[in-house]
């Protein structure tokens, strides 16, 4: 009885291993019932071709052959979390372009891991739109902008304290948020294999940032209006241009977008300021601001 409930258990797992395209022989099948063990050297195997695991590095990555010390943020998440170990290996990346792989070589008293360079690789050549995320500053909402702006590949990221922004700076609280903002994108770059980190900036009014932007880059708004143009057009007309040096600012407002007093002014101010309409429905701040990134980001030469 125990002989036929094991074969008609192996003959069920047949079937459904051919079911999903998987053409494992009766042997494997039969033998993991009897003796899971048997089957560990497969995943070894396969857990042997993982990724490599990526590290920043705050400085410009040495030669091969030279060695650094990472900090002991990154030597603890290496260490600690992926359990890496001497004779490891990895990648290291500068946040710039810079990457390399290396090897890991031991541990200080402090906990500091040391690599060596193994090999580099070519560094990444700059893309032609430049990106500057400017979104309203908004409450429970900016670890995930800066997030999802690393992960899309923005360039440049900084808040913008509008009339309707919930949330209120000091310089101390400022300094300690950017730190935290910062260290998310630089887990998002892990996540998504970006080798650059984007420049985040401090909080700066919708005035002070527009007095910064140079005459000879684009600032947009996405907010409704008689004067908006369709993003559809916008997108198409930036795409015909085929400027390889196209510097783009995009400003998102808060919800319930931006204060008409605060439009007007910053029309006044900057002339050449561009709004632009994303359609009839109404669009939760996240919502359209990873919208517009993406189709930029993979629209744009």
């Amino acid at each position: 009885m125990k002989r036929r409930r094991k074969a008609e258990e192996v003959s069920t797992l047949r079937r459904i291993d051919l079911q999903r395209g998987n053409d494992v022989g009766p042997s494997l099948v039969s033998t993991s019932l009897l003796n899971p063990l048997k089957i560990i050297p497969e995943i070894t195997h396969m857990q042997g071709k993982r990724r490599l695991r990526r590290f920043f590095f705050a400085e410009p990555l040495p030669p091969k052959g030279e060695r650094l010390i990472l900090s002991l943020s990154e030597s603890r998440h290496l260490r600690q979390i992926l359990r890496l170990k001497p004779g490891d290996a990895c990648l290291v990346t500068d946040g710039s372009g810079q990457e390399a792989e290396a090897e890991v070589c031991d541990f200080s008293l402090k906990g500091e891991a040391t690599l060596k360079i193994r090999t580099s690789r070519q560094p990444l050549s700059d893309t032609a739109c430049f990106i500057r995320a400017l979104p309203a500053l908004t409450k429970g909402k900016m670890d995930f902008l800066v997030e999802k702006a690393q992960e899309l590949g923005v360039n440049a990221f900084r808040p913008v304290m509008t009339a309707r922004s919930e949330m209120k700076f000091n310089r101390e609280t400022q300094e300690r948020v950017v730190t935290r903002w910062q260290k998310k994108a630089r887990e998002a770059a892990k996540q998504s294999g970006s080798l650059r980190l984007m420049e985040i900036g401090s909080v700066l009014s919708l005035r002070d940032v527009l007095g910064e932007i140079p005459a000879e880059e684009s600032a947009v708004i996405f907010h409704p209006s008689n004067e908006s143009i369709p993003f559809s057009v916008w997108v198409q007309e930036l795409a015909a241009k085929q400027d390889s040096k196209l510097r783009l600012n995009l400003f998102f407002g808060p919800e319930g977008g931006f204060d008409e007093k605060e439009l007007e002014a910053a029309k006044k101010q900057s002339p050449s300021l561009i709004l632009v309409n994303l359609g009839p429905s109404i669009l939760r701040v996240e919502t359209a601001y990873v919208g517009v990134l993406a189709a930029v980001r993979f629209l744009l030469p």
